[in-house]
């Protein structure tokens, strides 16, 4: 017993975060996942406006009282799965070389996502294809999570006075944009191909180009 207490006292240290917590969030999270991955599932393979909260709860053998303490709607869930596509981006960017231009290095992670991340992007694209009316909703939730997860990494790179003129928020969303629009304009659903890649490259320097005092360009 005091080998215990002494590790979730060691624990407790280490992280700033009582054992306890620690253990609730953890169960709170998988909680999340089981979830996500069953309304996934169903998303997939059903109208997603005739699924109720009662078919959700269902699928995951939890009740509708017990969804709410973990989802305040459908589209919560809907936009917790989108979120989990770029969850990786972080660490990506984080490890790109210190010297790379900014641009350069959010493209990079964005487009080198791993398997299970692109996997994701497929089911995520077909379930949304089927939600125009929800789409701009939906997908403008998911890109404010993700962008407000990256920034922080990113401003890393940036000078005080990139940060101070918006730098960061513009860079995340080009980045995005160039990655999704070139994979869309070679036909490509897997963004880690040399094609993409070297396609994103060019409409980097196109941007540059235009303007060489866009952020991550050559005087950056």
């Amino acid at each position: 017993m005091a080998d215990s207490a002494s590790s979730r006292q060691e624990l407790t240290l280490r992280s700033g975060v009582d054992f306890r917590t620690q253990t609730a969030l953890a169960r709170r999270e998988a909680g999340r996942d089981v979830i996500t991955a069953r309304a996934v599932e169903l998303f997939e393979s059903r109208d997603y406006d005739g699924i109720t909260v009662s078919d959700l709860a269902a699928a995951a053998e939890i009740s509708e009282r017990t969804f709410y303490r973990y989802f305040a709607s459908r589209d919560d869930v809907l936009i917790e799965f989108g979120v989990r596509g770029g969850s990786r981006i972080p660490d990506q960017l984080a490890a790109r070389p210190a010297d790379e231009p900014p641009l350069q290095a959010l493209i990079q992670a964005i487009a080198h996502r791993n398997a299970a991340a692109q996997e994701h992007s497929r089911a995520w694209n077909a379930i949304v294809a089927r939600l125009p009316a929800k789409y701009a909703f939906i997908g403008e939730a998911v890109g404010r999570n993700i962008k407000d997860r990256i920034v922080p990494v990113l401003r890393q790179r940036l000078s005080a006075e990139q940060i101070e003129r918006g730098d960061d928020v513009l860079l995340v969303g080009l980045a995005w944009t160039i990655v999704a629009s070139v994979a869309k304009a070679n036909h490509s659903t897997t963004y880690t191909e040399p094609l993409v890649l070297e396609a994103a490259a060019r409409a980097r320097a196109a941007f540059v180009a235009m303007d060489a005092n866009l952020p991550g360009g050559p005087r950056d």
